[in-house]
């Protein structure tokens, strides 16, 4: 099941029950982190959701309100004992400040990566499914490099930002001459080797070995297994430009789960029952049989791939007209909603943020199915008295606050069920 829950809403200046801005992703035991503003953290704390599984962190901009939390938070990952490194996804031109804050880090048992993407997104992006795709394994989401942009997954945007354990503190790995002059072209296993954040298929020697029918497979003369080269993987992450006084993105999240496998479908295709883990796990055999030669693909065995939920995280931002393609259809939009009143409109200019209405409007236009509204300004004290207008120009519309957590409700009717854990007595910034 899908959750997500607020550990900040606030913009700007935080209040007595409001922490700065923030949110978690969680599906499936896994977690992704939106924004780590101040505060994050103790918020993580009232809401239990523990901080070694959260697998990336996604960071719209470096603006105080959405980074401070940060520091603090990858100290408590170390000291909660993480070992799988960390990926976190920023705007371009985001290492400076980022190396920055790796000082007021230290050494620790797990390595911090930085992707930079650069949030040029257009519609095509859609339909390939997205320039970064990653694979859930049991110790969290990995990145497909065969199946990831090369435009994207190059060394000039991906980093290690801290060493496990080095012994070069506050110093961010630096490309080689080879890397630099072709990032595009650089084998990113091989110049991070110690990096887990690589999905890692399982060689047909491990399957093979694997397999309880091993013994009969002798039988198969010039048995070859080579990887499907679109076989689909389980998350999606498009970036894209949103309007703010320094580089700023937007992210969208689209999860799938893999096809059924059809035993029916192998039986009369003749596929030995030993095969049949093979294309399941996306590879593409061929063998000789008796003097006759065979080649089956996954994809004739496997049902095409389900879109299990999406959700986009849009904030400090101008709405914008291409915000209606990247944000299409999306199951779940959280948005900014800074100001609340169209009194607010010049301010709203002048400072690249959304009014109420504005963000409302803009989900209308992208036709999302639920929005949930959040960084508010310190002067808007109580949000959620305007549940009601919000609703008048986009139904399906919720005010977030503090420890708030959203679950589906009904997902025929795309509604969902807000539960809030505000009462509690020492929450305080």
């Amino acid at each position: 099941m899908f959750k997500i829950e607020f550990a900040g809403t606030g913009g700007a200046l935080p209040l007595k029950n409001r922490n700065l801005s923030s949110a978690v992703l969680s599906y499936d035991g896994r977690k992704l982190l939106l924004d780590c503003g101040e505060g994050t953290q103790k918020s993580l704390l009232h809401l239990h959701t523990g901080f070694v599984n959260i697998d990336i962190i996604c960071l719209s901009h470096l603006h105080g309100d959405h980074i401070f939390g940060l520091p603090g938070l990858l100290c408590t990952m170390g000291m909660a004992k993480r070992t799988n490194d960390l990926l976190i996804l920023a705007p371009k031109g985001s290492r400076n400040l980022l190396s920055q804050f790796i000082c007021l880090v230290g050494r620790q048992s797990y390595g911090i990566y930085v992707l930079e993407m650069d949030g040029s997104f257009t519609p095509s992006d859609l339909y390939s499914r997205g320039p970064l795709a990653l694979v859930r394994t049991s110790d969290g989401y990995k990145i497909s490099l065969a199946l990831s942009d090369p435009k994207v997954i190059n060394a000039a945007g991906f980093y290690c930002l801290l060493s496990k354990k080095t012994d070069e503190l506050c110093k961010s790995v630096d490309l080689p001459p080879a890397a630099a002059q072709d990032p595009a072209n650089t084998n990113l296993e091989a110049l991070f080797p110690e990096c887990n954040l690589f999905y890692q298929q399982q060689t047909p020697a491990a399957l093979q070995k694997q397999s309880r029918l091993q013994k009969q497979l002798s039988r198969y003369e010039n048995l070859s297994l080579t990887p499907e080269p679109d076989f689909p993987v389980d998350l999606y992450i498009n970036a894209a430009a949103q309007k703010h006084s320094v580089p700023c993105l937007g992210f969208r999240f689209d999860f799938y789960q893999s096809g059924k496998f059809s035993s029916n479908k192998a039986m009369a295709l003749g596929i030995f029952q030993g095969f049949w883990s093979f294309l399941q796990q996306g590879y593409h055999l061929s063998y000789r049989y008796k003097g006759q030669d065979y080649e089956f693909s996954s994809h004739e065995v496997l049902g095409p791939s389900r879109h299990k939920f999406s959700l986009a995280y849009v904030t400090d931002t101008r709405p914008l007209a291409c915000n209606s393609e990247f944000l299409r259809a999306v199951e779940v939009l959280i948005s900014e909603s800074n100001y609340a009143l169209e009194d607010k409109l010049p301010l709203a200019v002048k400072n690249r943020h959304m009014t109420m209405k504005e963000a409302c409007l803009q989900a209308a236009n992208a036709q999302v199915k639920a929005l949930i509204l959040t960084h508010f300004s310190a002067s808007l004290i109580e949000p959620e008295t305007y549940l009601d207008y919000a609703r008048s120009f986009f139904k399906n519309s919720y005010i977030a606050r503090d420890l708030d957590t959203f679950i589906p409700a009904d997902a025929a009717q795309a509604t969902w069920q807000q539960i809030s854990a505000q009462k509690e007595a020492d929450y305080e910034c």
